[in-house]
């Protein structure tokens, strides 16, 4: 089964990072957790120009449903245009916020000069006729570009290995093809069923949606080919580090699946929260943590943070 995610409502205050594309619902939700059902995607790879800065975290509110089939149909004709098709062969995988490093959308043509300028925008995923596309827009949806490299058959996830490190006995196990990871979870957590990459504590009253509960969210995007892991953490850190933020934020350094990872804490929030900072094969991720600032909810949290930091694979 196809998977749609997006990345999450973390923390009002991260607006300031960000300047911000709304977050947006997938088309339908599905399940984001399970073994074997997610078809895989090629990378996209980003042009390398002097100028491009891998963007941080694109977070916001979500918003209904309504508004996200609005942005899909608002470009569904244009992308059937592109590819010569009808346009009711095209239906949403997955769509969600991202920073495109430069104008063009990061799929520049060769001799195209873009704009040098971070452009919030949206990054689907289109299946047609059995083939998986991404598409990239702006913040308006009236400019639409196609990774062509990913126009390839729909291979299903249950042709694909899940890494045994993310396979652990007595744990569940969450997989994503598409951004190329995995890792177990406590068997007492569930993923959330609304297209989210996260994975949260049950809360004891199901029917309180204001329950505070420990959880992960995971949001990934495609980095530059320059960037650097230290400089991007380094960035995040201004902006609640000023004299207008005076936050006093701890940074550590981790291996994330044998690779460097930076951690920081405490995030300011409505919950604070810890990140998890990681650059593998041209993506950029973060894993949040959160709350980092509620007793009740310590135990749980610390199952799920060395859970998931030592399962935690990359998928080739």
């Amino acid at each position: 089964m196809l998977k749609r995610w997006f990345f999450i409502t973390i923390c009002s205050s991260l607006l300031l990072i960000t300047a911000c594309a709304p977050s947006v619902t997938p088309a339908a939700p599905l399940p984001t957790a399970q073994e074997q059902t997610q078809p895989p995607m090629n990378k996209p790879t980003p042009l390398p120009t002097d100028q491009q800065t891998t963007p941080l975290p694109t977070i916001g509110i979500i918003i209904p449903q309504e508004e996200a089939d609005m942005i899909f149909e608002k470009v569904r004709l244009m992308i059937a245009e592109q590819i010569h098709t009808a346009p009711e062969t095209l239906s949403l995988i997955e769509m969600s916020p991202v920073e495109w490093p430069d104008g063009c959308l990061g799929l520049a043509s060769p001799d195209e000069m873009c704009l040098q300028v971070i452009t919030p925008g949206y990054r689907l995923f289109i299946e047609v006729n059995g083939a998986i596309l991404e598409v990239r827009t702006d913040q308006n949806g009236n400019q639409v570009r196609i990774n062509r490299e990913t126009m390839l058959p729909d291979v299903r996830e249950s042709e694909r290995e899940v890494p045994a490190r993310c396979k652990q006995d007595g744990m569940k196990t969450f997989v994503d093809f598409t951004d190329g990871y995995c890792f177990a979870y406590p068997a007492d957590f569930v993923a959330d069923t609304r297209g989210l990459a996260a994975v949260y504590a049950q809360p004891e009253n199901p029917a309180n949606s204001e329950a505070v509960v420990a959880r992960l969210d995971v949001f990934s995007s495609p980095a530059v080919s320059e960037a650097v892991l230290e400089r991007l953490v380094s960035e995040f850190r201004k902006s609640f580090e000023g004299p207008n933020s005076p936050a006093n934020l701890s940074q550590t350094q981790i291996t994330l699946d044998g690779q460097p990872a930076e951690v920081l804490e405490p995030i300011p929030g409505r919950l604070s929260s810890r990140m998890v900072f990681a650059l593998h094969n041209g993506m950029f991720y973060q894993l949040i943590f959160s709350p980092i600032d509620e007793p009740a909810v310590a135990s749980d949290l610390e199952r799920l943070y060395e859970t998931v930091i030592s399962t935690f694979t990359f998928i080739p």
